[in-house]
């Protein structure tokens, strides 16, 4: 029988208790249909059970009247007696028949809905196979519903420099990736992770005293996010009360970094603090956390670690970011100067960096990504500043941060500008990354999946797909 019909609909004639076996058997493949057999049949056998139950009732009622008669009882007890049973059996006749009727009235609700809707529940039922829709494929179709034509994404790109006052000639426009290739590297949108706790921020602090401070590991945008933020980010009761021309930062609630200093881990939030923020309570300010793919990371550390040590060669890129040593152990990372943490390998150290904001659950804060804020900016950046209560300027247009955000930093890479930028992290991956086979494979194993996946990050094609 068609499957889009309940089987006894199919076959009228047919009994409950045949409809019940067929859908035990397996030849219904859809919950809707088994449930309602599974009524009907109870409801048969409830009706059998209660003409049995009646019978027998009626028929001990017969002889306990005619034991009475026979041992003369006044005729008024056996006539009281056969009455207030007779009242039980009207009672209990009366309450089979409501529930008869609430189950015959949900039964007929749930054919109607079957009949009308044709809705079956088999996508439902294959779930335990496998979602017809899965996460990936939902994410696939909202990203082709934001898709542009080359046309158009084109025009938005002109906008954008435009917008950044920067004038694109045909060599530099035909060197930049269509907006599409950007869209398959970063994704549709930015990703921000930490939104949910806006508003715990926001309820915890007076809105004179709100702050927004940088944070993140070596070369992940730290520089970039501040520069947006100060440009561009307002507390209004802030500018109300100090004015708009105010030169100190604080005034304005966009810090450089947070009071216990950006590169630090959060683990240390509550027992250092930076020499310029004595003054400053932490938790007035809402931590704006930048973090960078992990692979385009290691490249990076490999020429810039910074305070970060560990055994690899500067000179040899091909050889870093040497994640094992040749006998198969982690080369292991030192993080810091004073008092420096020991982390099993660079990929482990981008790791537990992260993992104090990520799984953070006693304090507000927000990532968000360095890919974000190239691609993103503007939006990425409004974003950030309505978390903490915020707005964007209006009294001057956006202002994109054009100069390498690193050009005022001492001991800082100033090399990559706007443009630069926007040519370097829209690019496909090369197999594995770059990366030897022996990296590659660390990385992998190291790296924690569920982060990679929040950010929308994954992992170089191996080559062998």
């Amino acid at each position: 029988p068609p499957s889009s019909h309940p089987w006894w609909l199919i076959h009228p004639a047919s009994s409950f208790d045949h409809a019940l076996i067929a859908c035990r058997k397996g030849i219904h493949r859809h919950i809707h249909h088994c449930v309602i057999t599974d009524i009907g049949a109870f409801i048969e056998n409830l009706s059998h059970r209660r003409k049995k139950t009646m019978k027998k009732r009626k028929d001990g009622t017969v002889k306990r009247k005619t034991k009475a008669q026979s041992q003369s009882l006044p005729h008024s007890q056996p006539h009281s007696q056969t009455q207030a049973q007779s009242q039980n059996v009207v009672t209990v006749m009366t309450s089979s028949r409501f529930m008869i009727t609430i189950l015959v009235s949900l039964t007929f609700t749930m054919v109607l809905v079957n009949v009308v809707l044709m809705k079956p529940l088999e996508d439902v039922t294959n779930l335990s196979n496998g979602p017809a829709h899965s996460l990936d494929q939902q994410q696939q179709q909202f990203a082709q519903s934001n898709r542009l034509s080359e046309e158009e994404g084109l025009d938005h790109i002109r906008s954008i420099f435009k917008e950044a006052n920067i004038t694109l000639t045909p060599q530099m426009l035909q060197g930049l990736p269509t907006w599409n290739q950007i869209q398959d590297v970063i994704g549709t949108e930015p990703i921000l992770y930490g939104y949910d706790t806006c508003a715990q921020f926001q309820s915890s602090v007076p809105p004179i005293e709100r702050m927004l401070g940088s944070a993140g590991m070596f070369n992940t945008g730290t520089n970039l996010m501040a520069d947006l933020l100060k440009r561009n980010c307002e507390i209004p009761e802030r500018r109300a009360k100090y004015g708009v021309n105010s030169t100190k930062e604080a005034h304005h609630g966009m810090l450089w970094q947070v009071p216990w200093g950006k590169h630090a881990q959060a683990r240390s939030r509550l027992q250092r603090t930076t020499r310029r923020a004595s003054a400053v309570r932490k938790e007035y300010v809402l931590p704006v956390v930048s973090i960078r793919n992990p692979y385009t990371w290691f490249q990076r550390m490999c020429t810039s670690g910074y305070v970060t040590i560990w055994e690899h060669d500067e000179r040899n890129r091909t050889e870093c970011p040497n994640l094992k040593t040749p006998t198969g152990d982690w080369n292991q990372v030192k993080f810091g100067v004073k008092g420096a943490r020991t982390h099993q390998s660079l990929a482990h150290f981008w790791n537990d960096w992260y993992h104090d904001y990520y799984l953070a659950s006693d304090f507000p804060r927000i990532i968000v990504r360095l890919e974000d804020l190239i691609y993103y900016a503007k939006e990425t950046t409004t974003q950030v500043c309505e978390c903490a209560g915020g707005r964007i300027r209006t009294d001057q247009p956006f202002q994109y941060v054009v100069e390498s955000a690193k050009a005022d930093s001492r001991g800082h890479d100033a090399s990559v500008g706007f443009y630069q930028a926007w040519l370097k992290y829209a690019k496909p991956y090369d197999v594995k990354g770059g990366l030897r086979d022996v990296d590659y494979d660390a990385a992998v194993e190291a790296l924690d999946g569920d982060m990679m996946r929040t950010f929308g990050y994954e992992h170089p094609p191996s080559g062998q797909e």
